[in-house]
């Protein structure tokens, strides 16, 4: 039976366990035996895939529980599993993100394979919310974690998954362009924070809007023209002192001072 049964794809929402950890669970069930059985649900394996793994590698024969076709999967497997490691609510957001997408994909398939029959009350909620009680965080937090599945690098997600990234710092780390992301999470503890910090002012002084260059009798500033310009505006403020009539001189060192800050509000730092 072992080899038959396929993993029910809300299993995947907790990462395999491998090296140490696999390793000592393989010991334990090989000297102790399988205590916990593994879970079956509409003929899949919902719970248990570790086990069912160690006890093929342990010689052990495994054991099954058949649970009931009317149950909540995704938070069956989310019970199961949560209790077992001590995560943060960024953590906990991102299981969530994935389980938000797993409720609505298993909801379409129920009312896809039988219509008329009763939907089970917790598919017919909000799978945002739904998710969010489930793991213990607010759908606000899902709702960014399900932002950085969207938009961040994949190393992004992973950084919030393993716990080194805050999921509200994620979340504005992906409206970042993807090389700069990639650059970001090299970063470590603090210093990846600080960086990101940094990085996520500049990019909004990037997306204030730009200024744009006002126009007079010489036109429109341009790369090319602007330090030609900036010359000819001096040269002609310092022309304007040496005049002998002081207002004369006064407007046409005010209208062009005034225009060559112009000039230079329009260039790039």
């Amino acid at each position: 039976m072992a080899t038959e049964l396929q993993f029910h794809p809300a299993a995947d929402l907790f990462p395999l366990m491998l090296g140490k950890e696999f390793d000592d669970l393989t010991a334990d069930i090989k000297e102790n035996g399988l205590l916990v059985p593994i879970s079956v649900y509409e003929g899949k394996i919902l719970d248990g895939r570790n086990r069912l793994r160690a006890c093929l590698i342990a010689g052990v024969r495994p054991d099954y529980v058949r649970l009931d076709d009317e149950i909540d999967a995704v938070a069956y497997v989310l019970s199961a599993n949560l209790h077992r490691r001590h995560l943060s609510a960024s953590q906990r957001g991102m299981i969530g993100a994935r389980a938000r997408g797993m409720y609505d994909k298993l909801a379409k398939e129920r009312q896809r394979r039988g219509r008329g029959k009763k939907i089970p009350e917790a598919e017919r909620g909000c799978a945002r919310d739904m998710a969010g009680a489930a793991v213990g965080v607010s759908g606000m937090t899902v709702d960014r974690a399900s932002k950085i599945l969207k938009k961040g690098i994949p190393e992004l997600a992973k950084a919030v998954s393993d716990g080194k990234v805050r999921v509200e710092l994620a979340a504005e780390i992906t409206k970042l362009p993807e090389g700069i992301q990639e650059e970001l999470v090299k970063f470590k503890g603090k210093d990846l924070r600080k960086a990101a910090k940094d990085a996520i002012k500049k990019g909004n002084d990037y997306k204030k809007p730009q200024k744009k260059p006002r126009r007079s009798d010489r036109g429109a500033v341009t790369s090319q023209n602007a330090l030609k310009e900036i010359r000819d505006l001096v040269e002609g403020v310092l022309g304007a002192i040496d005049e002998t009539r002081p207002q004369a001189s006064f407007y046409i060192v005010r209208r062009r001072m005034k225009r060559l800050l112009e000039i230079i509000e329009t260039l790039d730092p």
